[in-house]
This record gives structure tokens, sequence and C-alpha cells, in this order.
């Protein structure tokens, strides 16, 4: 150790390192020199460690451990678990304005549908038992009324332009289809609606010197929608499906809303208040998920939802206990190159 005055001083080893009441026994005074040797105290740390290490303190300790298992057998058992699959599509028809928005072409076209009728064929190799779809869970009543007409024949779209929509869109072409075609009584509607605050992270950006940063977001949009409508050109609805719900391109999609993180300091963080609105959606749904199948054992799951969705949901059905994941591409290699 050295002092302010640069020289240096031998510090000694603290007193209590030495002192034989270390091994909690008490020694003849003429007998402490002994203990204190080093060849003394090395031989009675071998003798602690052989003690710890003793096969009879191991034994000891398995009952512990098979009881933790055990436990956690009858919490999660394995015919418990769900199997989940997360369908990452697009949105063939919508009324909401995102900021990535490419109207798809006519799905109720000929040449579409002759494609939607083999995704669904192909989803069937699944046999999901429960169906999932990107619908408000406050209009799950309504919702299963219109798939009721669905079933029973009393559908008539020409007569409701509500229905007419709806016709368009994902849930009935692939979600009320699969379903009608695997006798299910019912469909799930398990969405839920935050509000994110884009306006507020754009007059942020747009005051705090973010220009060049929303030039490059907007126009990456704008090359996302170009490639997004080449693909609908090019591409069958099973392709696209399967490119949507791949662990790829959900990653890819995921770091356009960490991105958001940028618009902030430390007063203010609008960007992050976004990204944990989007966030927040993606548990509030997965919880939905619990919520139907609390009372079930061992459903094969199927969840049909905008791509966005698909990196999150995903994230959480693998960490769950009640639920293992289901790739998508085990069922629809078909559409691949």
């Amino acid at each position: 150790m050295t002092h302010r005055d640069g020289k240096s001083k031998k510090v000694a080893a603290p007193t209590w390192f030495f002192k034989p009441t270390l091994f909690r026994h008490k020694f003849p005074a003429k007998s402490v020199h002994d203990i204190a040797s080093p060849i003394r105290l090395v031989r009675r740390l071998v003798l602690v460690l052989a003690f710890l290490l003793l096969p009879s303190a191991t034994i000891a300790l398995e009952p512990t451990v098979v009881s933790i298992e055990s436990k956690a057998s009858q919490r999660f058992p394995d015919d418990r678990n769900s199997s989940v699959m997360v369908l990452g599509t697009f949105h063939f028809f919508t009324l909401a304005q995102h900021e990535i928005h490419v109207e798809p072409d006519d799905m109720t076209s000929p040449n579409r549908q002759q494609e939607i009728r083999a995704l669904v064929e192909a989803l069937k190799a699944y046999a999901p038992t429960m169906i999932a779809l990107e619908a408000p869970s406050e209009f799950d009543e309504n919702f299963n009324a219109f798939y009721t007409r669905y079933l029973d024949g009393s559908w008539d779209s020409s007569q409701s332009p509500g229905l007419q929509r709806l016709e368009r869109t994902e849930l009935y072409q692939i979600g009320f289809r699969l379903a009608k075609a695997l006798s299910h009584d019912r469909v799930y509607a398990i969405d839920e609606m935050t509000n994110k605050p884009l306006e507020r992270m754009e007059d942020f950006a747009k005051s705090n010197g973010y220009d060049e940063f929303l030039a490059y977001r907007h126009r990456m949009f704008r090359d996302i929608e170009i490639e997004e409508a080449e693909n609908f050109r090019t591409k069958t609805v099973g392709r696209l499906i399967l490119e949507m719900s791949s662990q790829e391109h959900a990653a890819e999609t995921n770091s356009r809303y960490v991105e958001d993180v940028r618009f902030g300091n430390r007063t203010e963080q609008p960007g992050v208040d976004v990204l944990i609105e989007w966030i927040r959606r993606d548990v509030l749904i997965f919880q939905n998920l619990y919520n139907i199948t609390k009372d079930s054992v061992g459903e094969r799951i199927l969840v049909i939802f905008g791509a966005d969705h698909v990196y999150r949901l995903r994230e959480l059905v693998e960490s769950s206990p009640d639920f293992h994941l289901v790739e998508p591409s085990d069922f629809l290699l078909s559409f691949g190159d």
C-alpha cells in the first residue's frame, strides 16, 4: 500500500485469518502455533472440502430436486400444453389506413379463390381445434353471429354492405372457410386495439431536428409499398402468407417498430410511447389467447393475424409453458420455390 508521501507500507493479513476460532474449536495455547502453520491449515481445509463432497450430502439434496420437478409437472403437465400456429397475413381488404398500405387485387376473383382454396386445404392438415382471428374481442358475440349465418346458409352479403366488406377479408376467406370445413361451431375474436400516439411522435420529430430520419422513414415505407405491390402481382396467396409467417419476415417487420425509439429525449419519449402501445396490444392479444384456452386441454390453435403481429406473438407463445409453437412452413412448404 502506498501513502501520499510515496512511501510504501506492508499491510498485515487480517488477524482473524489465523485465529484457531475459525474452526470453532479451542486449542491449548501451546497448539496455536501449530494450527496457524500453513501445512496444518491446508490439511484442515482439505478435510472440510472432503466432508462437503461426501456422497451422503449429495443424496440428501436429491429429494428436494425431485420435489421441485414433481411440482412443476403438476403445474404444467405435458397433456395440458396446446399447440399454436401463428399465421401471418396481409389484409385482403381493410378499412383502416396503415403507415404501409397496399390494396391487393380482388381476392374474390376466380384465380385468387383457387389459391385461397389451396391454402385452406394445406391448413386442414394441421387440423386446428380452435381458430382465433384479428377481430376485436369485445365484438366476439356479434362476430360469431355472422359466422353462424355463414354456417346455416343465411349469409346474404348482397343485402348488407357490412357483410360485403367482411366477405372480402382474410377473416372470412381463410378463417370462416377453414372453420366450416373442420365443422367448428364457432371462431374466436381475440384482437385488442390501443391508441398509438403517432401524431405526437411526428410532431416531436418535426420540431426537434429529425427531418433527415423522417425523410428516411417515409422513403422506407414507400419502398416497402412498392415491393409489396410487386409481390401481389407475381406471387400466389399461399406463397405470400408462407413468407409473411416466417421468423425472418417477422424480425424485419419488428425492427421498423423498434426504430421509433429514436424519437425522444430525456424529457419527452413519444417514440417509446408508440412502441410500448404496439407491444401492449400484442400482449393483450396473447392474454385473450390464454383466456380462450384456460379451460381446455391439448388444443391445436390457429392464430390468423396481420404479419406485423407475428414477431411478438411467436415470442410470447414460445415463452409460455402452456403452449408450444408450430411452424406454418411445416404445412405450407408446397407454396415455396
